[in-house]
């Protein structure tokens, strides 16, 4: 059974030139009134058939350019009419390119589809809202404050930072446990509108490593940029690991001596054996890299 049916839309809207191209042959021989039917598609095939070769194919509207891939384009429309139990199809003179461009310019906007696909998967994966938020903001402001002085491909890796944070326990609705790795199995093979397979690979990858042993990243190619960005979502899930509002009092985030430095408030630190003790592991985690992760105690940060 085909996940789509007839049933779950109103109007099917072919695009590009393939369905322009069967829209435009089968109105112009009388085939269809309008767009392409699943009547017309079969009075095209009979005659394709009678004809015995395409280029003894007879029709008005078909360019000799189209002659070669028009049994393909009609065997390929014909398959999706028949599993998705489409009638009729309405014609766009819009193709992917325009769709490409409007997304790139809508991204430069306050309006982005992508963030209305991000707050789709928190509500349906059951995100806690709050703690995606709070786990977010604080990603940011140390990727922010790692990175120093803003370069352009660190605004694009920032914007994608927020996202992951935001997206990063949509795998506990299906397990707590291990579930990073169900949050990045969602976000590569998801159906997720605005994303290109580039980004959700990217996503996914950053949610896979945001827990757990950095060791499963060790065969894969990552820039010093995207490590900046693990780190900052590592610090950022084990600072809020009692899921409450309050922000640790941090300092100065930085590269140094092969690795990363962070300085935390040593008052705080001492309140908090437990944060010392995931800080602790996570150097190790480091460590088992060959990064060296440094935590400072710091008077009155």
């Amino acid at each position: 059974m085909p996940t789509f049916y007839s049933g779950e839309w109103q109007r099917a809207i072919g695009t590009s030139g393939t369905a322009r191209s069967l829209a435009d042959i089968l109105e112009l021989n009388d085939l269809s009134p309008l767009g392409i039917t699943r009547d017309g598609l079969a009075a095209l095939r009979s005659k394709m058939i009678a004809a015995g070769h395409i280029n003894h194919l007879q029709l008005n509207g078909l360019r000799d350019d189209r002659r070669p891939v028009l049994p393909g384009g009609l065997a390929i429309m014909q398959a999706a009419f028949d599993m998705l139990g489409i009638e009729r199809m309405s014609i766009t003179y819009g193709a992917l390119r325009d769709g490409v461009l409007y997304d790139l310019v809508q991204r430069q906007t306050q309006y982005d589809v992508r963030d209305r696909t991000v707050d789709f998967f928190q509500r349906r994966y059951h995100v806690d809202g709050p703690q995606a938020y709070r786990v977010s903001q604080l990603a940011a402001q140390l990727f922010d404050v790692l990175r120093g002085e803003t370069q352009s491909d660190d605004v694009v890796l920032a914007r994608n930072l927020t996202m992951a944070a935001g997206l990063h326990e949509v795998g506990r609705s299906i397990a707590h446990a291990s579930y990073h790795k169900h949050s990045a199995y969602i976000l590569q093979h998801a159906d997720m509108p605005g994303f290109s397979k580039r980004e959700q690979n990217w996503l996914s990858r950053l949610v896979l490593a945001h827990a757990g042993s950095l060791s499963k990243l060790a065969d894969q190619e990552i820039q010093p940029a995207e490590w900046d960005a693990i780190l900052c979502l590592r610090m950022a899930v084990l600072f809020y690991r009692a899921r409450l509002d309050e922000a640790p009092p941090l300092g100065l985030l930085s590269h140094c001596a092969g690795g990363y430095c962070l300085e935390l408030d040593a008052a705080w630190l001492e309140a908090h054996p437990l944060t010392m003790y995931a800080l602790n592991e996570e150097i190790t985690a480091w460590q088992n890299m060959g990064v060296n992760l440094m935590i400072r105690a710091v008077a009155n940060v």
